[in-house]
């Protein structure tokens, strides 16, 4: 029982101590609140969301997607008299409120530990467990209180082993309901926790060195859950080897493209009266980011037939989700998504009508004239937009693949609906769901591998990007809410008649697996990729963009001493309806509001070094 009460009180304590730390001295602040990130979004991919699917089933996700997104809808719904949200402070007093309810849970399980049924054994590696996990998870909730002074600090961190304390002395009377109950808890506070890790970014300078050593005390961090694991399994990661690693030469020939395309793409838009095949044809060379194509696309009040299709079709055109999609489908599968993807896009353009002008080229990504410069931050652009939703595609894709049997819809409840109830169910979650070509096209194939039958996972991605929410903005800006009502029609056709038609698909016929020495080569490059990224920008800019608001747009932050590259600061460059419209609660919705007190820039004296786009896809 001693054991049980000391292991959060040593833990909470040097957590909140690494806080104060970090407040007292500014320098130390990135190193630990990297540690303590990469610590807690690893046991979050490895531990309490696999966990609680294991326990309690797939449904657990709507408990992480409800912790996740929040804090986001009730700063929406509340705002003061100046308009700016109060999104930070409640994030972070939700983020709180869910890991002092954990801990109780982390001491009905410590109590445990220690009754008469253990008596006769030790279990000082779930001890060892329990103690290196809440470290970083009492740094991560008490951080954003170390700016209100050390009281605060004290008073929450005495919270935290408050909570723990009653979970271990009331272990007995919990534990009849912690079976049922932790498992959605715990998914719960791994969304609300992902959620306030992406905000609160120090405003600080980064030298290399500083950066250096953020990303040391990151990989130390993001090794910890893992190492402390002992004996038991992480299939999670057994499964990122299986299902990633033969994707891993896909990835980074698309990644390859995506870099090269990166500096003619952006402005790739054709000027003129071309109307719907130069908008395809200007969209096979567009990025894949659902962002960048809307603001390429830069559609007036009225736009044309060729800013529609490049807006409609671009993300479903990139050669890197036509390259992933014939890796898990096959090329003949990844032809049909092609064409379904262009037959729907035509059809939306002609329901939703165009003009006869173009009012803007698109352009919006000059080159720099440095080689040398232009290829790095090409290659740090596509890294920051694309590697987050690929890492966060791949882990759940690897969550579905270790928590469902194979033929997993063939014993669920859900083919009592039939083949067009699945289908509408389908639509459904891909119009809500939907976040990312490339990483959508791993959770389908895996989905697939459970009982979806091919042509309604096809249809599923086509839709998802015909209704991503970045799209819908735009369009819904450009058009009015009649473009809701065209797309929910289009949808609904096309789910129904993929349901009449998948009795008569094929099977998909996936390509071959590389050889082993080509996956390792390509899984060592994109990895060295990824940290080069994680180097120069931090964990937050790849955590930020999957949780920022929706048409909440922003450009990059340069340096004092560097010229805007890609024209966001350009008088002339056009822009979407809906950012003009947004432009007078930018401080509310902008990146700034979470890098400094005040929402002014946060200069970062790099001159080589301009921050991330900061958006939904």
């Amino acid at each position: 029982m001693l054991a049980a009460l000391l292991v959060p009180l040593v833990a909470v304590t040097l957590g909140a101590s690494l806080s104060v730390l970090g407040g007292v001295r500014p320098r130390v602040l990135l190193p630990i609140r990297g540690f303590a990130l990469a610590a807690v979004v690893t046991s979050v991919a490895v531990h309490l969301v696999p966990e609680a699917m294991a326990a309690a089933g797939v449904w657990v996700l709507a408990a992480f997607a409800g912790g996740l997104w929040l804090p986001l809808w009730l700063a929406k719904s509340r705002r003061d008299p100046a308009g700016r949200l109060h999104h930070r402070r409640l994030a972070s007093e939700l983020g709180f409120v869910a890991v002092l309810i954990h801990q109780v849970g982390d001491g009905v399980a410590l109590g445990t530990l220690g009754s008469a049924g253990h008596a006769d054994h030790s279990h000082w590696d779930v001890l060892l467990g329990i103690l290196a996990h809440t470290v970083p998870l009492a740094a991560v909730v008490t951080l954003p209180f170390v700016e209100r002074g050390l009281r605060q600090v004290i008073w929450r961190a005495g919270l935290l082993i408050s909570a723990s304390a009653v979970g271990v002395l009331g272990a007995e009377w919990l534990s009849a309901m912690h079976g049922e109950v932790l498992p959605w808890l715990s998914a719960a506070v791994a969304g609300t926790l992902l959620h306030i890790l992406a905000h609160d970014e120090p405003s600080l300078e980064r030298p290399s060195a500083l950066r250096t050593a953020e990303l040391l005390a990151m990989l130390a961090g993001a090794a910890l859950p893992v190492a402390l694991a002992g004996e038991h399994e992480l299939p999670v990661l057994t499964a990122l080897a299986e299902h990633a690693k033969p994707l891993a030469p896909v990835l980074l020939l698309g990644l390859g493209a995506a870099v090269l395309l990166r500096g003619t793409s952006a402005a790739a838009l054709p000027a003129g009266r071309a109307g719907l095949w130069a908008g395809f044809a200007a969209a096979v060379r567009a990025p894949s980011c659902a962002c960048e194509v809307a603001e390429a696309a830069g559609t007036s009040r009225r736009p044309t037939a060729r800013q529609l299709a490049f807006l409609l079709a671009a993300p479903e055109l990139h050669i890197g989700t036509l390259l992933l999609t014939a890796a898990l489908f096959g090329w003949a599968w990844a032809a049909l998504r092609v064409l379904l993807a262009l037959a729907l896009a035509a059809l939306l353009v002609a329901l939703l009508g165009s003009s006869a002008e173009p009012d803007s080229n698109g352009s919006v990504h000059p080159a720099p004239t440095d080689t040398r410069t232009r290829w790095r931050d090409q290659l740090a652009e596509t890294l920051v937009h694309a590697g987050p939703w690929l890492a966060a595609g791949l882990v759940v894709t690897c969550w579905f693949a270790v928590t469902l049997d194979p033929g997993w819809l063939d014993s669920a409840p859900l083919p009592s609906l039939g083949s067009y109830g699945l289908a509408l169910m389908v639509a459904a979650l891909a119009t809500v769901a939907y976040v990312c070509a490339w990483a959508a096209t791993p959770v389908a194939a895996v989905l697939m591998d459970r009982g979806l039958p091919p042509l309604l996972a096809i249809i599923g991605l086509v839709i998802g990007s015909l209704t991503n929410r970045e799209v819908v903005a735009v369009l819904t800006a450009a058009l009015g809410r009649k473009v809701l009502a065209v797309l929910a029609a289009v949808v609904l056709a096309a789910a129904l008649a993929a349901a009449a038609l998948t009795a008569w698909a094929p099977a998909p016929s996936p390509l071959p697996s590389p050889p082993p020495w080509l996956s390792s080569v390509a899984a060592i490059a994109l990895g060295a990729a990824a940290l080069y990224s994680l180097w120069r920008y931090g964990l937050s800019a790849w955590l930020e963009p999957l949780l920022s608001d929706a048409g909440g747009h922003q450009h990059h932050q340069h340096a004092e001493t560097e010229p805007c590259r890609d024209g966001c600061h350009d008088p002339h460059a056009p822009a979407p309806p809906q950012l003009e419209e947004k432009a007078q609660d930018g401080a509310s919705h902008g990146a700034h509001d979470h890098h400094t007190p005040h929402g002014a820039h946060d200069h970062r004296h790099d001159p080589h070094d301009h921050h991330h786009h900061k958006h939904p896809h």
